[in-house]
């Protein structure tokens, strides 16, 4: 929808807004960075680093697109659009266990479930981190020829043996995440 010239303000006033970006783990690796505010605005990046400095490249020229193009920029979303409340409905023994656990840790149904919230969200994080760096390890592991022996172990999932100097910069890398992850959640 088009503005009228009243309404418009200066293309430097559009590049100085601050809008959420966000981050998807991409199935064939890397990760794409998304601005949802700004309808088509994305890109891709191997590593978070480069997905941010792609979006922000991406920002810009959307913005400038669309101020030549006299089409409508909207603003960024904000928290105050979200009112922290939902209704959700759930089985009954479900609500039951869920106030049953609350009563139990001493806090607020909605206290208890907004916990369990979060944590499912950081999970999902770090999931998504793990995934990323599995991915990076495999491509060092192609990259490098380290000698691997892979057996099958059960179904689809294969065990693969490695030297023990490349085992701990796995293990270290693994570390690294988790020392991450509870620096976040802290």
């Amino acid at each position: 929808m088009l503005k009228n010239r009243s309404e418009i303000k200066s293309l430097e006033y559009y590049l100085k807004l601050n809008y959420p970006v966000t981050l998807h783990y991409a199935e064939e690796g890397g990760f794409v960075a998304e601005i949802e505010d700004l309808s088509g605005c994305l890109t891709q990046g191997e590593t978070i680093e480069e997905a941010i400095k792609n979006i922000e490249e991406a920002r810009r020229l959307w913005i400038k697109a669309s101020y030549e193009d006299g089409i409508e920029i909207p603003i960024p979303r904000t928290d105050e659009e979200y009112s922290g409340r939902f209704l959700a409905r759930i089985p009954k023994s479900l609500h039951r266990r869920l106030v049953e656990q609350a009563r139990y840790e001493g806090i607020s149904l909605n206290q208890y479930i907004g916990s369990i919230l979060s944590a499912g969200i950081s999970t999902q994080n770090l999931i998504e981190e793990v995934k990323s760096e599995l991915d990076k390890i495999s491509r060092q592991i192609v990259a490098r020829d380290f000698p691997l022996i892979g057996y099958q172990a059960s179904g689809l999932n294969v065990i693969w043996r490695m030297e023990e100097t490349e085992h701990k910069l796995l293990v270290d890398k693994f570390k690294g995440i988790k020392d991450k992850e509870q620096v976040e959640a802290a």
